[in-house]
């Protein structure tokens, strides 16, 4: 907007401004500014597109899993993601055993399951958990009194972006008395119906009956549970 004092324009006239220098009137094109864009964080992208499907994830995973799932859990489980998002991104990311992220910050999981625990990518978004054969007593570390093992594998897949997208699951498991018997080696079939190129996680948890009730201890401290394996589907 213009205004006259003393006899002279002074201010914005549509794209013109007006202005005074001494005792003289002058007037030039207003040039508007361009507001550069930010650019865009390649990190603060993947950590949206990682926190947005994770959330959903772990969602889904809770009711799967006698052990609660805390904020920190949420949090250790976008912080295993991240960096293995950031390297592969839309590449080719092979489903495969990694370093664990432990869901109980108490236990190790390898500390408890101590054998090689195998994941396979069947293609069809069928994966594979196998385990090998088994001395309960001597490779699997457990609370006093324990009468049975129960070894349950579960897969989580989606797809990766930023906003909210299905979550396929499938889940199985394995009972076995702890003795001085050996079990034999165990393989699971997990069917997720995921398609092609979603991100799947595989969870490994453990849970004991103690004593002859049959119950399973709901005990933080008896709840050994891990993601093992992420990657894209074939």
């Amino acid at each position: 907007m213009a205004r006259i004092n003393d006899g002279f324009i002074k201010g914005l006239v549509g794209n013109l401004v007006f202005y005074q220098r001494g005792d003289q009137q002058f007037v030039r094109t207003n040039v508007a500014r361009k507001k550069r864009k930010k650019e865009t964080n390649p990190r603060n992208a993947a950590f949206t597109i990682v926190s947005a499907s994770a959330s959903p994830m772990v969602t889904y995973l809770k009711p799967m899993l006698a052990l609660p799932l805390t904020q920190k859990v949420y949090n250790d489980i976008r912080g295993w993601i991240l960096p293995l998002y950031q390297v592969y991104g839309a590449g080719d990311w092979p489903l495969t055993e990694r370093n664990m992220c432990q869901l109980n910050p108490l236990l190790d999981l390898r500390d408890y399951l101590q054998v090689p625990v195998t994941v396979a990518d069947n293609g069809g978004g069928n994966i594979s958990v196998s385990i090998p054969a088994l001395h309960p007593r001597l490779q699997v570390k457990a609370p006093l009194r324990t009468q049975q093992v129960l070894v349950k594998v579960m897969a989580i897949a989606t797809t990766f972006n930023q906003y909210r997208s299905v979550v396929f699951s499938a889940a199985d498991q394995y009972v076995f008395d702890y003795s001085n018997s050996m079990v034999p080696a165990r393989e699971w079939v997990l069917v997720t119906g995921a398609p092609s190129g979603n991100i799947a996680m595989v969870i490994v948890a453990v849970e004991y009956a103690i004593n002859t009730t049959g119950r399973y201890s709901r005990e933080i401290v008896h709840l050994p549970a891990a993601a093992i394996a992420v990657g894209r589907l074939e």
